[in-house]
């Protein structure tokens, strides 16, 4: 039952947030190993600066490099691990003189492994998962001020962050045949660990060092899949929730200050419809929507336009035979509502769209996919709107076996 099997993968890989995504990863225990180095240059170029605390971007870029290995074990048992490492810089305008400077951040980011494995025939799995704090923490004012627009949603870097601390995950997938679809039904527990954060997310200065404590959180996943016509249809809908975080800033010589925030729950629907012609290698239909409640505060009161709202639809394609050389295009829509709190690039609404072209090479058990991409978007940030020009290369290098 290959399509249960792919179901169950498609939900573990949402509980347990897998590089590889839930509708993604539908195969990942047909292949006894697989390996993905997917090195890429993204650049932002903005027609205005965008304010982003006291700085003016004028541009953002970023080269990343992650990897992906994931082999079997044991029959019907898989592990994967995956890392990344990147070299981001922003360039800035001074409104004083108009001269640019650069600011530069490069490091690791954290390790993530994680199991997934059947218990009971086709019908019960079990994933877990561990986030090794491998990823640079505790940056000084020019690192957390990069990373601050580096991790922005609205430009999709690759490589959004690094650290985020020690974490585990692990829950159950129950699967099932339902009116012809393949059910999944899956939950998940996560325990994560205190950590000296990007002290510019919370806005620390130089001379600042901020912990936190974050809470453990819950998910929920429900996909569903079937054959339609001469392709499959695959659908995943996801629920977070998190208890309470705790923040401790120490500044200098200074009093300690403590507070506290729980993240607003978030809800996520995925879907993809994929089919083979024998005018095309693969085609498929990608659309993703998730939303983000507001956050509460320290004495539980929600806070007002803290929430938002990301789309993103897309089309793909490969034109050629199997097993030999495929030219591959890749369109992609995406939506940012924007979060209401604060003016700057780093929670700014977004209205976009991107072309990726390239050519998927075979040799043997490896395929070379080197790749352009182009893009363009508007940018709100409240107080400003400017366009942005997004160019990009990249180099995907997979293997199985």
């Amino acid at each position: 039952m290959r399509m249960g099997r792919g179901l169950a993968c498609a939900v573990l890989s949402l509980l347990v947030g897998g590089a590889s995504g839930g509708l993604v990863a539908q195969s990942s225990l047909i292949d006894p190993g697989r390996v993905s180095l997917s090195p890429s240059a993204l650049q932002w170029t903005f027609s205005e600066p965008l304010a982003v605390d006291t700085l003016h971007v004028a541009e953002a870029s970023q080269l990343s490099a992650p990897i992906a290995v994931s082999f079997t074990p044991l029959r019907d048992w898989r592990v994967e691990f995956t890392g990344a490492y990147t070299l981001g810089r922003v360039i800035a305008r001074d409104p004083a003189t108009g001269e640019d400077y650069s600011l530069v951040l490069h490091g690791l980011t954290d390790a993530r492994l994680r199991t997934v494995g059947r218990l009971i025939r086709d019908r019960f799995w079990l994933t877990a998962g561990v986030n090794v704090p491998a990823g640079r923490t505790g940056l000084d004012s020019d690192q957390t001020a990069a990373i601050r627009v580096l991790g922005a949603p609205a430009l999709r870097m690759p490589t959004p962050a690094l650290g985020s601390g020690a974490g585990f995950i692990v829950g159950p997938v129950v699967t099932a045949r339902w009116a012809g679809w393949a059910v999944g039904l899956g939950a998940s527990f996560e325990l994560r660990s205190a950590y000296t954060p990007v002290e510019a997310t919370l806005g620390a200065a130089q001379n600042t060092v901020v912990d936190l404590d974050p809470g453990e959180a819950i998910h929920v996943s429900l996909g569903l899949d079937r054959i339609v016509g001469q392709g499959k249809l695959s659908v995943v809908f996801a629920a977070d929730r998190y208890t309470q975080d705790r923040i401790t800033v120490t500044t200098g010589g200074g009093p300690t200050v403590e507070a506290a925030y729980r993240l607003g729950p978030t809800v996520e629907a995925r879907g993809q419809y994929r089919v083979t012609t024998p005018a095309l290698r693969d085609f498929r239909i990608d659309a993703r929507v998730r939303r983000r409640s507001e956050f509460f505060d320290g004495s539980g009161s929600r806070v007002r336009g803290s929430g938002g709202s990301y789309v993103d639809l897309g089309v793909a394609a490969a034109f050629g035979a199997a097993g030999s050389t495929s030219v591959v295009v890749e369109g992609v829509f995406s939506r940012d509502s924007g979060i209401g709190v604060d003016d700057t690039l780093a929670t700014a609404a977004m209205t976009g769209a991107s072309v990726l072209v390239g050519v998927e090479v075979p040799f043997g058990r490896v395929r070379l996919v080197p790749h352009v991409r182009a893009g363009a978007a508007s940018i709100d940030t409240g107080p400003e709107t400017a366009s942005g020009r997004l160019l990009g290369v990249g180099l995907t290098v997979r293997s199985s076996w």
